[in-house]
């Protein structure tokens, strides 16, 4: 693939440190990014807030976030910037007069969940709660490290809250890990073509440090003290990119193994097969 340099994706999980926050977004507007995703809390979404509202030309942002700090993202920025924001709001989730209200002043407003053990138990709830609301969609997304892959019981409870409500949601749902998205019914290969960490996505921490991914911290570089088109040529981020495009010996033979190409390495043992692989899929596209 054409190499690039800078991520075209990043997510950033800001401190509540506000000046570090304006000088990390700054580079991340100079590295030209464009779709940057901010996980934000009460701590941090003031500096986070202010940031934004000094470089209106920035990318095109998704707010993560319980609903009292992505509504004071919101309030914080001007309205021009907030329309133009999409919105993720996470559990608890709130009630629906709430998101009607945030509906009116943003472009796009989803509900999301995690994918870890525990992280899914609600999304027949979650499911049912964007059909009665109208929101444009439901995200599942990677964890953080350390990641723990999804349990048995965990599918079991997911798949009953998708037969319950799946159906009757009109609007879109991305469901990052590749196994549950399968499960589902999503058809989550087509299309795909590999984990794009370290490739045209990254992980700012709160540190100021970037990694190849949220859910796999192996390190790039120092945003603090680097320009970001200069990590991206480094030989640090060129040795990960390198690790991350080999295929684990255990998917030989897999129908997907081209396209899922070990799925998750922030889920396996030493950059091995994603532990939520059920198996090598045969040609009918079942796991053994």
């Amino acid at each position: 693939m054409h190499d690039l340099s800078a991520p075209i994706r990043a997510t950033w999980t800001p401190s509540a440190d506000a000046d570090l926050a304006a000088k990390l977004y700054r580079k991340l507007v100079d590295a030209r990014v464009l779709f940057l995703e901010i996980e934000v809390d009460g701590e941090s979404v003031a500096g986070v807030a202010a940031a934004v509202s000094s470089n209106p030309a920035g990318p095109i942002l998704t707010m993560v976030g319980r609903v009292g700090a992505v509504s004071a993202f919101v309030e914080k920025v001007p309205t021009a910037m907030a329309k133009r924001a999409e919105l993720v709001l996470m559990p608890p989730h709130p009630d629906a007069q709430a998101i009607e209200e945030l509906k009116k002043k943003a472009s796009t407003v989803k509900l999301g969940l995690v994918s870890r053990p525990g992280g899914v138990d609600g999304l027949g709830a979650c499911l049912a709660l964007a059909s009665a609301t109208g929101v444009a969609g439901v995200v599942v997304s990677n964890p953080h490290a350390p990641a723990s892959p999804l349990r048995q019981s965990d599918l079991e409870v997911a798949k009953a809250g998708w037969d319950g409500s799946g159906e009757d949601f009109k609007g879109q749902v991305h469901v990052h890990d590749l196994f549950l998205a399968e499960l589902l019914g999503l058809d989550p290969f087509a299309g795909y073509t590999g984990c794009a960490a370290a490739k045209s996505l990254a992980h700012l921490n709160p540190q100021g440090i970037l990694t190849a991914c949220r859910t796999l911290p192996l390190e790039l570089g120092d945003l603090k003290e680097e320009k970001l088109v200069d990590i991206w040529k480094s030989g640090k981020r060129v040795e990960v990119m390198g690790k991350l495009d080999k295929i684990p010996g255990e998917c030989g033979g897999c129908h997907f193994e081209q396209s899922c190409r070990g799925g998750c390495p922030g889920l396996s043992d030493n950059l091995g097969r994603d532990k939520s692989c059920p198996g090598v899929h045969g040609s009918s596209g079942a796991g053994n």
